[in-house]
C-alpha cells in the first residue's frame, strides 16, 4: 500500500492488480470488491489521503471457489491497514 497526503476534502483509492498474478478476471475483480468495500466503511476516516492498494499476490494458489476464505482473511487485514493510516 502506497499512501500520500492531497489537498482535497476527500480520500481517493487505486487499485493495482495484476492479470499476471491473477490471470482469473472473476478473481481479481472480487479482490478489487473486497477492498473497495473496506476503503468505503473507513472513507470518512481518511479524508485527506491518496491510497494505492496493489495485490501481488496471495498467500496461495485462488480461483474463486476457493476465494470465500481468502476474503475473511483479506478483510480484516485491510481494515487493520485503514486504522493504522488514520492514526498517523
Amino acid at each position: 500500500m502506497y499512501v500520500c497526503p492531497n489537498q482535497s476534502e476527500s480520500a481517493r483509492l487505486g487499485l493495482a492488480i495484476s492479470k499476471r498474478s491473477f490471470a482469473s478476471a472473476v478473481v481479481r475483480n472480487r479482490i478489487k470488491r473486497i477492498v473497495r468495500e473496506c476503503f468505503r466503511l473507513e472513507q470518512l476516516s481518511l479524508i485527506g489521503w491518496d491510497i494505492v492498494v496493489m495485490v501481488k499476490q496471495l498467500p496461495r494458489e485462488t480461483d474463486n471457489a476457493s476465494l470465500k476464505p481468502v476474503e475473511s482473511e483479506l478483510s480484516p487485514w485491510v481494515d487493520n491497514l485503514w486504522q493504522m493510516l488514520c492514526r498517523a
